[in-house]
């Protein structure tokens, strides 16, 4: 297939599909055919909890909630390494200049592993830490949690 040749699939693919996708009922049951993962979240804020700019657990438990009532099987629910160094800003999120003292970064990257563990056995959501117990998702609805990291800043 040459590049036009794709072109023209994609695109027409990307119509159907949309079509195809926006029915519930053809949506749920791509689900529970096929594990559905989010290789990366960050639900309701969490990696602020501890800090005073957390809105509090409930936007944590409606993520949740609605990634249960979607199928979600599992997701990658990431700590930020550098979150030391953000601030949110009129522009979107700004990233400071300043060096991070050595061993910050780690501390709060224990930080955010404390709040992410507090709430995920708040909300009943086991951890998957082996390919095995990935591969034993089953049911749509069972939302199992890795951990993710972004960036290596507590390295």
């Amino acid at each position: 297939m040459n590049r036009r040749q794709f072109v023209k699939v994609a695109g027409a693919f990307s119509v159907i599909g949309t079509e195809l996708l926006s029915s519930r009922a053809l949506a749920a049951s791509f689900v529970s055919r096929h594990p559905c993962f989010d290789l990366h979240c960050h639900p309701g804020a969490f990696f602020g909890r501890g800090t005073k700019s957390y809105g509090g657990d409930e936007a944590f438990a409606k993520t949740v909630s609605e990634a249960r009532q979607g199928g979600l099987r599992a997701a990658f629910f990431s700590i930020a390494a550098d979150t030391l160094l953000l601030k949110l800003g009129d522009k979107g999120v700004v990233v400071s200049d300043r060096k991070l003292v050595e061993g910050e970064a780690w501390a709060d990257c224990e930080r955010q592993l404390d709040a992410l563990e507090f709430l995920m056995k708040r909300e009943n959501i086991p951890l998957a830490t082996t390919a095995r117990q990935v591969s034993a998702l089953k049911k749509p609805g069972e939302l199992t949690a890795m951990i993710g990291c972004e960036g290596g800043h507590g390295l």
